[in-house]
């Protein structure tokens, strides 16, 4: 861990995705039984196919945040048009089903995650979780609810849909610091995105922990306070 030091928090408020668990590796597993199947059914070079979902990710990712599109039935149906594969509709609807059905139930995360989040608690901090909405509405409550960890959250926000303002506008973490009902400085974030849990958090002037468990983003606009490699280095801040 990248600067040591613990300090004195009254709310620790994590982020969900590559932060919690490793949805990373969830996604890349389910896009390989997806192409695997294109492949094979419509006899296209899976090469081509990674290099399309590629290409399409990176396109979704260098929009504005308002235009992002991230229903995976249109990626599908985008490389289908690239490619000329011409897929029917039920098989594109199939395989983003196949993708969120298999991102929900096979997700990972480390093992002692309960043991960490029961520790904080008895630390007497208030545990907050803090998320963006997944493409589908309902889709993020439904990833949470399979997960036995997430009772001992004091409070879950899913931006886009428990407040309206997305997580990637700065006024999302002012509304998530209202309903904690603490001031900015006695709370931390722990994200793996620089861009919004990072850079957002110190906006508002909280304090921000990078975590790089599970992917390694570039930083972006400020620094964060601390860098975490894995998630048990919490207690280092704390």
């Amino acid at each position: 861990m990248e600067k040591k030091g613990k300090r004195e928090f009254g709310a620790v408020i994590f982020d969900f995705d590559d932060t919690l668990v490793n949805t990373k590796k969830a996604v890349e597993d389910a896009y390989e039984i997806i192409l695997s199947d294109i492949s094979q059914k419509y006899g296209i070079d899976k090469g081509k196919l990674k290099e399309s979902l590629s290409e399409i990710q990176k396109e979704m990712e260098s929009r504005a945040s308002n235009k992002r599109d991230y229903d995976r039935a249109n990626w599908f149906r985008t490389i289908s048009g690239r490619l000329g594969i011409g897929m029917t509709e039920e098989d594109i609807q199939k395989y983003a089903d196949i993708f969120y059905s298999s991102v929900r139930d096979n997700v990972g995360f480390h093992n002692k995650t309960e043991d960490i989040l029961i520790a904080i608690k008895r630390k007497g901090k208030k545990l907050v979780l803090f998320t963006d909405k997944d493409a589908i509405k309902g889709q993020k409550k439904a990833r949470l609810d399979k997960l036995a960890f997430v009772k001992h959250f004091d409070l879950i926000v899913i931006s886009g849909e428990t407040i309206p303002e997305r997580k990637s506008d700065p006024a999302s973490f002012h509304k998530v610091r209202e309903m904690i009902g603490m001031s900015a400085g006695e709370i931390i974030m722990i994200g793996d995105r620089p861009d919004m849990d990072i850079d957002n958090a110190k906006i508002e002037g909280m304090s921000a922990a990078l975590f790089r468990g599970y992917s390694k983003h570039d930083l972006c606009k400020y620094t964060p306070d601390f860098i975490l490699e894995s998630i048990e280095e919490v207690f280092d801040i704390l």
